[in-house]
Order: structure tokens, then sequence, then C-alpha cells
């Protein structure tokens, strides 16, 4: 605050400038004049806050289920979240057209996603390793070997 008027100040140059409309003056000036950025950074910030027409997006329910599967295994999502009575009306707040899966449809997603790995990395050099819940390590010569362990583990 600067005389009794809220200014924001360009941490890159100190410029003070006034706070009326929010941060929009502060974007501008970094956009466009501030001396203190280089052509390279200013492109890159002009690329981040550059909005993007909801025109030019297609929804594609395939990568969306793809990804869905992804962060299911990475974040080590329980399946049964799937079925939360509040899951399938948040959905559909995001993206209308999706149909929501359950729990099982989305077990069968990870165990293909899995077994689709494994034989990729198979064919690859042949080293595939599968964990157990015991902890202990072992070399898969088939894909039955690790549905049996990967089945111990999650159903």
């Amino acid at each position: 605050m600067v005389d009794d008027v809220w200014k924001t100040v360009c941490k890159y140059c100190g410029l003070r400038l006034g706070a009326q409309s929010g941060t929009s003056s502060l974007r501008s000036h970094i956009a466009t004049t501030c001396p203190a950025i280089g052509d390279a950074d200013r492109n890159s910030f002009l690329a981040i806050i550059k909005k993007t027409s909801s025109d030019t997006f297609v929804f594609d329910p395939i990568l969306s289920r793809g990804r869905m599967v992804q962060f299911v295994i990475h974040a080590e999502i329980e399946f049964n979240k799937f079925e939360d009575p509040y899951f399938e009306p948040w959905m559909e707040t995001l993206q209308p057209t999706m149909k929501c899966v359950g729990r099982q449809t989305v077990r069968n997603d990870c165990l293909k996603m899995y077994f689709n790995e494994y034989e990729r990395l198979a064919r690859s050099d042949g080293s595939a390793f599968v964990s157990g819940s015991s902890g202990s390590t072992c070399t898969v010569g088939s894909p039955v070997l690790g549905k049996r362990v990967l089945e111990e583990e999650f159903c």
C-alpha cells in the first residue's frame, strides 16, 4: 500500500502498478513492457497465460479412461472408490458425456494395463519381475505367475 492506495510491484523490475483491476495490469506489464524480462522468458510467460478456446477441446473417452487407469495405479486408489455415491455426480460436472464405470471395470482395466506392460517388458529383454505380497521378487517366465501374484495382492 502506497499513499493509501493498493499497489502491486513487479518482482523483476520493481515498477509499482495500480491494483484496481486485480493482476491484469501486472500481467500486461510483464507480457509487454517489463525491461527486466528477456524474450525467451516473456514468450514462456505468454504461453502460460494464453487462454485456450473451449471450442478446440474434444473429449476422448478412450484416452480419458486410460489416463484414469494410470492415475489409479500410480496413486494406489482403491477400486471401491468408484462406487462412492458422490463419484458419478462429480464426474458428470466435469464431463457430462463420460460414462462412469464401476470398481470391477476399473480393476479389469488395471489388470489389462498390467499384462500389456508385462508383455512389453518380457518381449524387450526378458527381465520382467513381479513382487509378491511377501516381499520376495521372482523372475516371471509366463504371465500366469504374474496374474496369480497380482490377484493375491489386489483381489
